[in-house]
């Protein structure tokens, strides 16, 4: 019964925003838990938990709708096997960082990468929730507010975004205000 309840809001899900946020919502603590085992020791010291859990759960609002949902066991064991993947994605930058240090004890920095040497493991793993923090919040907003604030970072004017939009720049000023406000209030939110 649970499952079939399941399967019924997770094909909501991939069209209503609010019933996807709940569908989520109902298997954070699963996350949570499975997540915990998914981080080596050495790697809590860079990463915790919840950093992960927000990881997995912004790749997943991107994937929602191509993502099969058979049951609630079987869900929970395909987010266990992503929040694996993250977690060892993010334990081979630290091992990689760890090797270039190594090289660079060594005197063989010119042989690194100096985009990579300027960050170190802990500034990577910030800089990925960082990245996993601003796809969720993405995703959250409705697809004009993305658009808008997709064309604004991309170096278009007010003008431009109006043109493209088939607004009058005044309207196209406030909308993406309005979304820039909006995207500031998902982050601040409490995780």
């Amino acid at each position: 019964m649970r499952d079939a309840t399941l399967a019924e809001v997770h094909r909501a899900a991939r069209t209503e925003r609010a019933v996807a946020d709940e569908f989520v919502a109902y298997f954070l603590q699963d996350m949570l838990r499975v997540g915990s085992g998914a981080l080596r020791a050495g790697l809590r010291r860079y990463l915790d938990t919840g950093d992960l859990v927000q990881s997995v759960l912004g790749d997943l609002w991107s994937d929602l709708a191509g993502v099969e949902f058979e049951s609630r066991a079987r869900f929970v064991a395909l987010l266990g096997k992503r929040l694996a993947w993250k977690a060892g994605q993010h334990a081979r930058r630290l091992d990689s960082a760890r090797r270039r240090e190594d090289l660079r004890a060594d005197g063989n920095a010119a042989a690194l990468d100096p985009v990579a040497e300027s960050a170190g493991p802990a500034t990577r793993a910030e800089l990925d929730e960082e990245t996993g923090r601003l796809v969720l919040v993405l995703h959250r907003l409705s697809a004009r507010d993305r658009r808008l604030l997709h064309m604004r970072l991309a170096g278009a004017d007010t003008a431009e975004v109006a043109r493209r939009e088939g607004l009058t720049p005044e309207t196209a000023r406030k909308a993406t205000n309005r979304a820039l406000e909006r995207a500031r209030a998902l982050v601040r939110r409490p995780r």
